[in-house]
């Protein structure tokens, strides 16, 4: 299962109400876990051992994930307002 079919299916898993609060917090993280990993996976670029894909994958998959995470809590909201 991919990094953003993992995320939308968290608020379910975890048993989280999407909130604005949650969002918030999610926002959050996303920027914490982009500003932790760039700077160290950017200069491992320089290294023989390490190819763009290694950065793109330590970098960018976390960041889908989240961003599935987002788009699942919104769906959600969207589901329980039109019941």
């Amino acid at each position: 299962m991919g990094c953003f079919s993992r995320g939308k299916v968290s608020w379910i898993s975890v048993g989280k109400h999407p909130t604005l609060n949650n969002f918030y917090g999610l926002f959050k993280i996303m920027f914490y876990d982009a500003a932790r990993t760039l700077a160290p996976c950017t200069t491992k670029l320089l290294r023989d051992d390490y190819y763009w894909e290694n950065w793109v994958i330590e970098v960018v998959g976390p960041q889908v994930k989240n961003i599935g995470i987002l788009i699942g809590g919104m769906n959600t909201m969207l589901c329980k307002s039109k019941h």
